[in-house]
């Protein structure tokens, strides 16, 4: 092969490997999700989440493995993770509801994650 023919194609390789690329954002809220995700563990097993309920430490621990395994596919890169979170996020909202503790700020994170999955979702495979 000619230095020419390299030369020409590796401008495309540079660019595919560019848009296969993890977002820095997507890579910093899934940093901090999976550090979340591990300081909420423990609470599963406190007096505080019962309180709500006898049931919700099992939901809370159901809740933290699925927002876990949503963010690893997120990290990955997965459409299907993207569906998974706002599935995840949609039933987590309902559960607060029912429970009495929604309040509007319990939206905001969920409400940025879905618009930085809209942002990127092209990207996504």
């Amino acid at each position: 092969m000619s230095k020419e023919v390299l030369s020409e194609s590796i401008p495309e390789v540079q660019l595919d490997i560019e848009a296969k690329k993890r977002p820095a954002l997507i890579s910093i809220v899934c940093i901090l999700h999976f550090v979340g995700g591990l300081i909420s563990l423990p609470i599963i097993f406190t007096d505080s989440a019962t309180i709500v309920g006898a049931w919700y430490p099992y939901f809370l621990a159901i809740a933290t493995l699925i927002g876990l395994a949503t963010f690893i596919g997120l990290w990955m890169m997965k459409r299907l993770a993207a569906y998974a979170y706002i599935f995840y996020a949609l039933v987590n909202q309902f559960v607060l509801i029912y429970t009495g503790v929604w309040v509007v700020a319990t939206l905001v994170m969920p409400v940025l994650m879905v618009v930085l999955i809209a942002v990127y979702f092209k990207r996504l495979k």
